[in-house]
């Protein structure tokens, strides 16, 4: 019996393995039975069996014209479709895998990856928003990054332009560098120039810019017609107006909203880009990032962002201190770093009266006023100096009364966030206060007072300079005019060897007149109007003083006179659209 050898090879995975032979009878093989050859299964179902999910014969039956090519051709549909009467429709042919190349997924990726932005969008569409609003936005705000889906971009959006941020340039220089000599204009230009490669500059721009518009955004005031007629109101112009790509663009709330967080997302983008190494690097504290934290924070506070302007005020003061100056830094650097110095010093101690409860670390230099610097103007340097020695009066002494004045008050101070008090084990308890420090403080107040006539630089200084200065004077004796008010030490009679400040109407009988002068030698309210909040917040403290005052009562004025001065104070007052309904109330 003839045997048939068959070969038995098993392959896997290409691998051919060794190989047996069998011999089987002739007749067995015969006698097995031939089956049909197998049908080979489809590769592709129609889209309607993939749906259902059931098996597909991949023959389209040529019973029925309505199956769809790939190419869009009608031919005949599968026998599944055909009984059921369905459209019948095959996708596309999958295409054969190529082999990969190294690195095609990374360059796919790249190539993909839409461009980012330095600074991406921080704020998202609200339909609570006004429509001046959301053309603000339309017209100055950049991309948003693609990294934060919640906040899309409209197709309106453009980033701000240069010649937006140089546009404030001339009015940084009239309102906001004469009383913050620190960062001078052409600095401001260079910033612009360098901002897109350098997170410091940007920063920079960006706090100028809002600390700059918030002195300038433009308000209404009105004109003071005769007794009894209504109050006209009248527009007070922006000196400068602000164009960006798209135009004229005005102040709001919203822009400098988000000039203040751009400005703060730079200021932390130059931090962290310090540390490009493994190791954490030493804080670089320059004048540039110290000034952003101050425009930051004067931004902050004239919103009423009390806790995120102590913040960022602290900031400044920290890097202050960290500021190292070799010695062969040069008279003028030196010079503005003693401003800078003096510049938070002035900051810190406002702060506190208008805030409360918070510490004031920095004492006065001991060198006392800054150097002389030919390369500032020189009515930017005497003024400056003039508010360095008005805000000495307030002392360490003073403020540990105006605590206790706070804390007995029951006053939180005007933070208006939670009301809560924080921790404060840094106050110490002043000496009682007695009527010869109240006379003692008047008296240093009447010093500089009598050094100003003297000097006669009233002519030298701008009419904001002085307004500042002025209204700075008047509100810090009505500062110590309060603080004897509150502890019992004035009289409606003092003795005629006793300052006028121990008097009860002081405030009606000097202060009054005084502000009043002031009002008719201005040109314009907008000397005023155009100083930010920080005036406002002054003047509206000494005219609600005067007003307690004169509702008192005084048998040596007429009443007729005290009701025109206090009409006078109202009307002049509310002309300012700045002042808070709550203040207006």
């Amino acid at each position: 019996m003839s045997t048939i050898h068959v070969l038995n090879t098993t392959t896997h995975d290409n691998t051919t393995h060794d190989t047996t032979t069998h011999a089987l009878p002739s007749t067995m093989l015969s006698s097995m039975p031939h089956s049909p050859p197998r049908k080979p299964r489809a590769t592709v179902a129609c889209g309607s069996c993939r749906f259902r999910k059931v098996k597909c014969s991949g023959v389209r039956n040529p019973a029925r014209d309505d199956c769809v090519d790939d190419d869009g051709r009608v031919g005949p549909a599968c026998t599944q479709c055909a009984h059921l009467g369905l459209t019948c429709a095959f996708a596309p042919p999958i295409a054969k895998r190529r082999a990969g190349t190294r690195g095609a997924r990374v360059q796919q990726l790249k190539q993909a990856a839409p461009p980012t932005t330095r600074y991406p969008e921080l704020r998202s569409r609200s339909p609570t928003e006004t429509t001046v609003d959301t053309t603000l936005r339309d017209c100055c705000r950049s991309p948003p990054s693609p990294s934060s889906p919640c906040s899309p971009s409209p197709p309106g959006h453009l980033p701000y332009s240069a010649s937006f941020f140089l546009s404030l340039v001339a009015d940084y220089e009239q309102v906001v560098y004469p009383v913050n000599p620190i960062i001078t204009p052409a600095e401001i230009r260079d910033a612009v120039a360098a901002m897109h490669a350098a997170d410091d500059d940007a920063a920079l721009v960006y706090s100028f810019a809002a600390i700059t518009m918030i002195f300038i955004q433009t308000g209404r005031t009105h004109t003071l017609g005769p007794a009894g007629s209504p109050i006209r109101p009248v527009a007070v112009p922006t000196p400068t107006p602000t164009p960006t790509q798209t135009g004229t663009l005005p102040a709001s709330p919203a822009l400098m909203s988000d000039l203040m967080q751009r400005g703060l997302l730079a200021h932390r983008a130059s931090e962290t880009a310090l540390s490009t190494c493994a190791t954490l690097g030493d804080l670089r504290a320059t004048v540039k990032r110290i000034m952003t934290c101050v425009f930051l924070e004067m931004s902050m506070i004239s919103t009423r962002l009390f806790d995120r302007g102590f913040v960022m005020l602290r900031e400044a003061i920290a890097l202050l201190q960290t500021l190292k100056l070799p010695s062969s830094t040069p008279a003028y650097e030196i010079a503005r770093c003693q401003r800078l110095y003096w510049e938070c010093f002035l900051h810190e101690r406002y702060l506190y009266i208008v805030s409360g409860r918070r510490p004031s670390v920095l004492p006065p230099l001991l060198s006392g006023r800054p150097r002389a610097d030919p390369t500032i103007p020189a009515h930017v340097d005497a003024g400056f100096g003039r508010l360095i020695d008005l805000f000495c009066v307030l002392d360490d002494t003073f403020l540990q009364y105006w605590t206790e004045d706070t804390e007995g008050n029951g006053d939180d101070g005007d933070d208006g966030d939670s009301g809560a008090a924080p921790l404060c084990p840094w106050r110490a308890t002043p000496p009682p206060m007695t009527a010869a420090w109240v006379e003692r403080k008047q008296a240093e107040l009447d010093a500089e007072e009598q050094k100003d006539e003297a000097r006669s630089t009233a002519a030298t200084l701008s009419e904001l300079q002085h307004v500042d200065i002025f209204i700075t004077r008047l509100w810090l004796r009505t500062l110590v005019w309060q603080l004897a008010l509150a502890r019992g030490l004035l009289r409606s009679a003092p003795p005629t060897t006793a300052h006028e400040g121990l008097s009860l109407h002081f405030p009606a009988d000097r202060l009054s007149a005084q502000l009043r002068g002031l009002v008719g030698r201005l040109e314009s309210a907008a000397s005023i109007a155009t100083h930010g909040s920080g005036i406002l917040t002054k003047l509206f403290e000494i005219t609600t003083t005067i007003a307690d005052v004169l509702l008192l009562g005084d048998a040596g004025r007429p009443g007729r006179d005290r009701l025109d001065d206090l009409v006078f104070l109202v009307r002049f007052l509310f002309r300012f659209d700045k002042l808070r309904p709550d203040e207006r109330a």
